[in-house]
């Protein structure tokens, strides 16, 4: 059984995820902040994977990309 990613790598994989599913639907960082209910800015330190993010952070942008939690944390 492999090791569980500490808390760099799950920020590494969620911006990555974030920009994906940013960029999939075709959305500026603001429409997509506004659409998760979080600030701009917030969401520019979660795509630099520079902040942690919070459960209400997750689930308005599980909201805004309509997808679940887990498509956020995939490789």
């Amino acid at each position: 059984m492999g090791t569980a990613p500490g808390q760099a790598e799950l920020r590494k994989r969620l911006a990555r995820a974030v920009r994906r599913e940013r960029l999939r639907l075709g959305l500026t960082q603001e429409e997509t902040a506004e659409r998760a209910g979080i600030a701009t800015r917030q969401l520019q330190r979660i795509e630099a994977a520079g902040v942690n993010a919070g459960l209400s952070t997750l689930a308005g942008l599980c909201r805004a990309f309509r997808v679940d939690v887990v498509r956020l944390f995939e490789n």
